[in-house]
């Protein structure tokens, strides 16, 4: 597969954009986690492109380990005392 074109990278930005508006409405983020990727494999199904869907699934877990790495640690808080009992 060839590197992106610019105009493409652009398309992706704004979609992504958009997609992101709709997430924003979903009551319960998991719940828009789950709607995305289960319109991701109806439109990879639809479009023919389903087989491409299982290396696009390791690129996706790849990618979230490199940001998890990325991300700075949130500072340890002691306990308090309600979480104790």
């Amino acid at each position: 597969m060839n590197a992106p074109t610019e105009k493409q990278f652009d398309e992706v930005e704004a979609l992504s954009k958009r997609v992101m508006t709709l997430v924003k409405e979903a009551d319960c983020p998991g719940t828009a986690l789950n709607a995305l990727l289960t319109t991701y494999i109806n439109v990879a199904s639809a479009c023919g492109l389903l087989h491409m869907v299982p290396g696009a699934g390791i690129a996706l877990g790849l990618a979230a380990e490199e940001l998890l790495a990325r991300k700075p640690a949130a500072p340890q808080q002691p306990p308090t005392s309600a979480s104790l009992h």
